[in-house]
Formats: C-alpha cells, structure tokens, sequence
C-alpha cells in the first residue's frame, strides 16, 4: 500500500486516512510514523498546515521523541505552530533542529528564533540563554557568532537589569 502512496498523485486523503486507520488497528507504530513523514511532505506542499499539524500531534503521542525526518518539514510546522499560538509545539520542532539538521544552513537561524521564543513567549531566560550557548559552541564561523554573541549580549543586558528575569 505504501509504494502506491508514494508514488500516487492522487492519492486522497481519504485514501491516507483508511490507511493509517489500518495501520493503527495492527498497532504498527514504525510504520505509521514512516507515513506521517511521507504525507507530511504531501500535506504541507498542498498548504494543508492545520492539517500537517494534526497529523504532527497524532505522531508525537505515539512517539514523543519522534520528528520529522525532513528539515523542511520541521521549520514548515514550527512556522506553522507558532501562527496558530501552539509554541510548545513550535518550539518541539525548532529548538533542537540545529542538532538533528546541523548542516542545514537555516539551522543558527531556527535556533535563535526558538531562543527568542523561549525568552519572549515562555519567558525562560535560562533555556534561552542555554539554547544560545549551545548554538555559540556548534557554530564557531564568525558571521553566526555576530548574532549569536548579539543576542547573548542582549539577553544578559535585559537580565542585569532585572534581578528576576521573566
């Protein structure tokens, strides 16, 4: 059924649907997850984002360490998440893209961001901070470090001066 899913252009959602049915009624975790990977790519290319994210949510109970395999596919739904206020999950998929995508060249850009959402939506200056670091260490060229020494810089400044940060 899955090399017709694969190759199929129309392939409907109901179809997607009756299989992942399937698959669940055979308690086959591995493969609906290797599933949610291939319709994920098909859902997001047809902007079916709440969608994306439904199906995201259905493979996080069953796997809660599971992620997309594809990079592109964890910054569409981080963006996604975030639009739709689900920062909690927005922040699943981007605060530790950098380690599961490190040669991607967007992968300093999602980690800053998740560390700014971090600091401004959970307001966790130390994950934050943390994030920072850890973005500083794996990514010694200089032009990353500007932005991310910047934003440690400025983290730190906004902590000085609130003994208490958010």
């Amino acid at each position: 059924f899955e090399p017709y899913l694969r190759g199929a252009m129309h392939a409907t959602p109901q179809l997607h649907a009756r299989y992942r049915s399937l698959l669940g009624q055979l308690h086959d975790t591995p493969a609906l997850l290797c599933h949610a990977n291939l319709y994920l790519g098909e859902l997001l290319a047809q902007g079916e984002r709440r969608q994306a994210l439904v199906l995201l949510h259905e493979s996080l109970v069953l796997d809660p360490e599971w992620r997309p395999a594809a990079a592109e596919h964890s910054a569409a739904l981080g963006d996604a998440a975030e639009r739709v206020g689900q920062i909690h999950t927005a922040l699943l998929m981007l605060r530790e893209f950098h380690r599961r995508h490190p040669k991607h060249p967007d992968a300093v850009t999602h980690g800053l961001h998740a560390a700014q959402l971090l600091l401004d939506r959970e307001g966790d200056a130390d994950a934050a901070r943390a994030l920072l670091q850890d973005l500083a260490t794996r990514y010694p060229q200089p032009r990353q470090q500007i932005e991310i020494q910047a934003r440690l810089g400025a983290l730190d400044a906004t902590s000085q001066g609130h003994p208490n940060p958010p």
